[in-house]
């Protein structure tokens, strides 16, 4: 503890020094040449640097550093994914479900689709499909062919059924006359 200490004292005594010199020009215009013929790190660079760092780091203290997952690359699929999604028949609209579940697996789309979540996902979504196309969705009107006048009057008298349209009304309604003049002429 006193080692350290002495240390710490040592080095805030070499920084008051060197703060208290007084710096000439020369050397500042070589520190400022020197800043700007620096190249600027690249993102990737910089993480490959701190990642070095951190395994130096860890390897001095005796630490295991945790593995993480890597991720697999963004972007297109490979040729055998592609194939197995079509072996497989996988619909287009499933298709990103099924790459999401390989991504956070780690694993191949191939042997994503052979897993439990992926499958299920599959027959939801092929239910939630299969509904969709058995529910009439559009919004189609009755239509009833027109009626004779003679066929609107044997419903009405046969069945007791009257029309629901006015037009029909109007029709029956001419029917049954015709019908009377008809009958009385015999």
């Amino acid at each position: 503890m006193a080692n350290e200490q002495e240390y710490t004292e040592e080095v805030v005594e070499e920084i008051e020094e060197y703060n208290t010199e007084e710096v000439s020009e020369d050397t500042t215009e070589e520190v400022v040449e020197q800043t700007e013929e620096k190249p600027k790190e690249t993102l990737e660079a910089k993480q490959s640097r701190l990642k070095r760092q951190l395994s130096q780091v860890n390897k001095k203290l005796g630490v295991e550093a945790p593995k993480v997952k890597q991720d697999a690359p963004k972007g297109d699929l490979s040729t055998k994914d592609l194939y197995a999604l079509m072996q497989a028949n996988v619909p287009e609209s499933d298709v990103d479900s099924v790459v999401k579940v390989a991504r956070h697996e780690g694993i191949s789309v191939a042997e994503a689709l052979k897993t439990d979540l992926a499958q299920t996902i599959l027959e939801k979504n092929a239910e939630k499909r299969n509904v969709a196309d058995a529910t009439n969705t559009g919004s189609t009107a009755q239509t009833n062919a027109a009626k004779t006048g003679e066929e609107l009057l044997t419903a009405a008298e046969g069945k007791g059924e009257v029309p629901e349209s006015d037009s029909d009304m109007a029709t029956l309604a001419e029917a049954r006359i015709n019908s009377q003049r008809n009958s009385s002429k015999n």
